[in-house]
């Protein structure tokens, strides 16, 4: 990994109130779930429009928060880079209110984490420089509402294109990242107060996304054609792990991909749908598979899953059995999906926004 860098001309930052309130279209109108077996009440808050950078409209790609306020990455899906931050105020569920915007023509995003003490934000993706392009991290510090985007505190490149996924663990009260990168990237460890020093790393083609429980971590990446391998660490245990090789393609998997819940990894596998596996022996011991659409995203909550399926809409599965309880088709592809309290964030893809639920 590279030298950590430290800038303020890669971002242009908008704290405007009137200009950030014209990008949300206020709606707060009940959403109807087809084929619900339950009465499932959420209601479609608001949904954000994409910033327009060269001429190209991004796509929203990673969310996070906590209660009261979310973060929301995005990218530019032409080829030249565009990305954006958005630090959105939900105090008041009905009332989304856009606090700041950073747009850069230099980083892209695709995932986005808020450290466990919630004091800061990691973010990665791809950076276009002097290399051409190359995988990313980075760091800010942020205050009660805003993510300070015209000062982060480093910036770290892999040596691989486009970053996939940043994931905190923390061990004896000090934070380590987890980041995968690109087709020709894999995974570092680094502490994140000194990200130049790599604690543990593997190369790996098609490295998709790293995820972690309490005591357990999982990452997923290209084998062949034909299949991946999971591999498992056991996070008390420092960087050992196991090796699961699956029947399935990770070439088409979108955003988020994987989601560790106790001793299960929720794997959100493109047209192979949603499969779950044990991370203690590696049997696929749950399925579940919609007509059309692809499985981009999953959020396991404590009685529900929370499934991107892409053109067929928002599926909302029973944890218990994985039998559907509901299906939201929209205008639109729902390609990412994270869930903070009674708040749902939707990443509508293709240039048209991002979206904003409320459970009633």
């Amino acid at each position: 990994m590279e030298t950590p860098s430290k800038t303020v001309s890669s971002f242009s930052v908008n704290n405007s109130p009137e200009d950030l309130s014209l990008r949300i279209n206020y709606m707060n109108e009940a959403i109807h779930f087809n084929k619900s077996s339950n009465a499932l009440e959420y209601t479609l808050v608001a949904s954000i429009e994409p910033a327009i950078i060269n001429g190209q409209k991004l796509a929203a790609t990673c969310v996070t928060g906590t209660f009261g306020r979310s973060y929301v990455g995005f990218h530019s899906k032409g080829e030249k880079i565009g990305g954006e931050i958005l630090s959105i105020d939900v105090s008041i569920p009905e009332e989304p209110v856009i606090l700041q915007s950073a747009q850069s023509e230099s980083f892209e995003f695709n995932d986005i984490f808020l450290s466990q003490d919630e004091n800061k934000l990691w973010l990665c993706g791809d950076e276009k420089n002097s290399s051409g392009h190359q995988a990313f991290a980075m760091e800010f510090d942020i205050d009660e509402n805003l993510a300070h985007a015209e000062n982060y505190n480093w910036s770290v490149n892999a040596n691989a294109y486009s970053g996939n996924s940043i994931t905190e663990t923390v061990v004896d009260g000090e934070s380590y990242l987890w980041f995968t990168s690109g087709s020709n990237g894999g995974l570092e460890v680094f502490d994140a107060s000194n990200p130049t020093n790599i604690e543990f790393s593997f190369e790996a083609s098609g490295t998709k996304h790293f995820d972690a429980g309490r005591s357990t971590g999982a990452v997923i990446f290209g084998t062949d054609e034909n299949h991946s391998t999971v591999r498992v660490f056991d996070l008390n245990n420092t960087y050992a792990f196991t090796d699961y090789l699956i029947p399935y393609d990770v070439s088409q998997l979108g955003k988020n991909a994987i989601f560790v819940d106790r001793d299960l990894a929720y794997l959100a596998m493109g047209n192979s749908g949603l499969l779950v596996l044990n991370l203690r022996n590696g049997d696929i011991v749950a399925s579940f598979k919609a007509e059309g659409g692809t499985a981009n995203s999953v959020f396991v909550e404590k009685d529900f899953i929370y499934l991107a399926y892409g053109s067929a809409g928002l599926f909302i599965l029973d944890k218990a059995n994985m039998e559907s309880l509901g299906n939201w088709k929209y205008d639109g592809s729902c390609n990412f999906v994270f869930v903070d309290h009674e708040t749902v964030y939707i990443a509508n893809g293709d240039g048209e926004g991002f979206l904003i639920l409320k459970k009633e």
